[in-house]
């Protein structure tokens, strides 16, 4: 707001020396820093997402005869799901809490680094409650999503595939 107030004061006639151009310079940088943050966000939203898909699906996988053999001893539909489902949620919830307590260690550090140049109550490095919430419900959403596709893979199996094996 600097630019249109040294507009109005210089039509006012009064003489006013700012540094609007350097404040526009920052602004723009603030931008460009504020889309960096958000691409490196979506690549690692989908790592993540893959990841979580990719392990909970091979858990899956892993315990397929097990899962056979329910199967064929009339565990079906909703309670032969719950693993999968449980599976991803405890992965995500342990690692919500893991980097939520990393990002805060090293919001800590950053901002005791930067703090020469910080007025009090200034942060550098900070992300609100909101924010997080939103990243918890996102991770969260991701999840389900991840364990209902591994859910879907384990109706699928045959409960024959457990006498197969013997």
């Amino acid at each position: 707001s600097v630019a249109p107030l040294r507009y109005k004061l210089t039509a006012e006639g009064t003489q006013v020396r700012t540094r609007a151009d350097r404040i526009e310079e920052i602004m723009s940088l603030n931008r460009y820093l504020g889309m960096l943050f958000w691409i490196i966000a979506l690549a690692s939203l989908i790592g993540g997402a893959g990841c979580l898909l990719a392990n909970v699906y091979a858990s899956v996988e892993r315990r397929r005869r097990e899962l056979a053999v329910l199967r064929l001893l009339g565990v079906h539909g909703l309670r032969l799901c719950v693993f999968p489902l449980t599976s991803a949620l405890l992965l995500t919830v342990g690692g919500l809490a893991l980097s939520l307590a990393v990002f805060h260690a090293l919001a800590h550090t950053i901002n005791q680094v930067f703090s020469s140049q910080l007025s009090a109550g200034e942060a550098f490095c900070a992300l609100s409650i909101e924010q997080q919430a939103l990243a918890c419900l996102l991770a969260m959403s991701l999840a389900l999503v991840a364990g209902l596709m591994a859910a879907r893979r384990v109706l699928s199996i045959e409960p024959s595939e457990s006498l197969r094996d013997e």
